[in-house]
């Protein structure tokens, strides 16, 4: 008697090891950035409150610790450090586009990272019925005559606007 021998192309029945993984890996990094965004916030208001020096201000030494445990980059400390003072880098830029009913919009902003600021004035102008047009699109309809600047001084909102409109 003769035995017949089945040769067959082993394929796994779709599994994988990183696609296990891969699930539990991207919940990590939701909850890890959401702990870093947390302390990065907890440094900036840290640094508004009192200052940038840690021996001065224990709020900000309890949020330089509770970094340190979730292994918080240093560098990322110091860009929080220099966002809670007001002196933190960034790019201006300046977008031109159309508002509703075709209103013309120059919108400058100061920004850390351009891509995400396009996408995001695209996205906000698209809900609302606009578009992001090209460079000299509409500046060509604006004439800057200055810069009004107000200090709120625990003033209302209300109060502000009121004197701007006088």
């Amino acid at each position: 008697r003769q035995r017949q021998m089945c040769i067959r192309d082993s394929y796994m029945a779709g599994h994988s090891h990183w696609h296990n993984i891969q699930h539990k890996k991207a919940a990590n990094d939701i909850k890890k950035g959401a702990a870093f965004n947390k302390i990065h916030v907890k440094i900036m208001s840290a640094v508004r409150a009192g200052g940038a020096n840690p021996s001065d201000n224990p709020r900000l030494e309890l949020a330089l610790m509770e970094a340190k445990r979730c292994n918080y980059p240093k560098s990322k400390v110091d860009s929080a450090i220099q966002s809670g003072l007001g002196k933190a880098k960034g790019e201006q830029l300046e977008y031109e586009g159309y508002g509703p009913h075709g209103t013309a919009l120059v919108i400058k902003a100061i920004t850390d990272n351009k891509n995400r600021t396009v996408a995001n004035i695209k996205h906000l102008l698209s809900n609302y019925g606009g578009s992001l047009g090209s460079s000299g699109c509409v500046k060509w309809m604006f004439q800057k005559h200055g810069l009004v600047v107000f200090h709120r001084d625990g003033q209302s909102e209300e109060a502000i606007m009121e004197k701007v409109i006088d």
